[in-house]
């Protein structure tokens, strides 16, 4: 936890916030406010940048995009929000501009959801600490690492908030206040009526980033577990699900340490859509094998959370893959060739099948673990493999029609390639005969 000091020495020292503050006349007023006031404090990363003022700031940030030669935008023309995107000392930098929503600084503060996020530092030429402003004193609670609502009905008026203040606790390592706790509970029946994209960030982040068993533990201690999972979450069952996802975490953690880091993370972060990564699917599939009806309950959340297609996709092949997939993947024998196709079979993700099969088998048996994980890296390092024949060939040779049975011959082919009988072209071509000839 760093000093009021330490913050207005780095805001003084910003680029950004010098320009703003240039074009700001001695008795303007513009302040910082919300969760960069947060982590700068936190001394955390900082490139999201919320501004408000009692005036319309769209002129102010329309002036900013012209000299930085950003991108400006209204998010909200009526209500005079707007936001610039810019890109500056290599950093990509968004940053929100609005009116107040009261009368005035305080009022505005009061009307946000943590007291950790209703900090205000006034935007000067050069930024003392009598600038900020702290009503609610999210100081003290940043302190204290403690995790406050702003007023009784924020998160009846906001129910994703139950969200969002659960990962800021995750995030920041913030334990909440047992009133917010409370507040949580009488709320968690309200998620139903937030939108589907601002759910499935709040997901995906939780289940993306830090300790996903921590980030369902709070799930549960709140009664919100069951209502995004499922009703099959009770109390005898949550010990064991919570237990599964500390183990599959634990070797995701491991598998990133080891061997080719950069590799391995990349495969994690990948994203399926914004906020979802790999990560957090595969997390998620794990909550939901434990259940009675799985793909049932997956099929809930997927349209609970309107997920994209390759996302949900992704989801219904992990639930899919049977830990038997192990056994193969250890008794293959075949060439480069066969243990391709074997990895295709696993479904839409394939990478993903792997990473799941890996962290399955981690505590059980490394050897297994650690040659799924050679299969992910030759898979992902190869080009698209071609199959030894194609359409043509087999309607011309094999007398069969184009279409459905075509793709069906194909996955007769690879199996044998996967099962180490056919290697080449001219093996392809005499099994194929000899197979359709006798059955056709």
């Amino acid at each position: 936890m760093r000093s009021l000091q330490h913050l207005c020495d780095d805001l003084n020292d910003h680029p950004f916030i010098r320009r703003l503050a240039d074009l700001l006349s001695s008795d303007a007023e513009c302040y910082l406010v919300g969760g960069a006031i947060r982590d700068l404090l936190l001394d955390r990363p900082c490139n999201d940048f919320d501004f408000v003022t009692p005036f319309d700031p769209s002129f102010l940030a329309q002036t900013l995009a012209r000299q930085l030669r950003g991108t400006w935008f209204y998010l909200d023309r009526k209500r005079c929000q707007s936001r610039l995107l810019i890109a500056l000392h290599g950093q990509k930098i968004c940053c929100d501009f609005g009116m107040f929503r009261a009368t005035s600084l305080t009022s505005d503060l009061l009307l946000r959801d943590f007291k950790i996020n209703a900090m205000a530092m006034r935007i000067r030429k050069r930024m003392r600490t009598d600038g900020f402003w702290d009503p609610l004193s999210g100081f003290a609670d940043l302190r204290a690492s403690r995790l406050t609502i702003c007023s009784e009905n924020v998160l009846q008026n906001d129910p994703l908030r139950i969200l969002k203040g659960l990962r800021h606790c995750h995030a920041l390592h913030l334990h909440p206040a047992c009133e917010t706790v409370r507040r949580m509970r009488e709320a968690v029946m309200r998620l139903g009526q937030v939108a589907a994209e601002r759910k499935r960030k709040e997901l995906g982040l939780l289940f993306g980033h830090g300790s996903p068993a921590e980030a369902l533990t709070r799930l549960i201690k709140i009664e919100a577990a069951g209502k995004i999972f499922g009703s099959w979450i009770q109390e005898e069952e949550y010990a064991t699900v919570v237990s599964n996802l500390e183990k599959f975490d634990r070797a995701v953690r491991a598998v990133c340490a080891g061997g080719d880091t950069p590799f391995f993370r990349k495969v994690l972060q990948e994203k399926y859509e914004e906020y979802m990564s790999r990560r957090a699917v595969l997390h998620l599939a794990v909550v939901l094998r434990r259940g009675p009806y799985p793909e049932a309950d997956a099929e809930r959340l997927i349209n609970d959370l309107k997920l994209a297609r390759n996302t949900a996709r992704a989801l219904r092949s992990y639930l899919r893959i049977s830990s038997c997939r192990l056994m193969e993947a250890a008794g293959l024998t075949c060439g480069f060739r066969g243990r391709y196709w074997w990895v295709s079979s696993l479904g839409p993700d394939p990478v993903g099948g792997l990473v799941f099969l890996a962290c399955l088998a981690w505590e059980r048996c490394r050897k297994v673990a650690l040659d799924v994980l050679a299969l992910l890296e030759e898979y992902v390092c190869s080009e698209p493999l071609r199959d030894l024949v194609d359409g043509h060939w087999i309607t011309r040779s094999l007398g069969i029609e184009a279409g459905p049975r075509v793709g069906e011959v194909l996955r007769v082919l690879r199996q044998e390639e996967i099962a180490g009988r056919v290697c080449s072209k001219e093996e392809a071509k005499a099994f194929l005969l000899t197979r359709y000839q006798k059955t056709d």
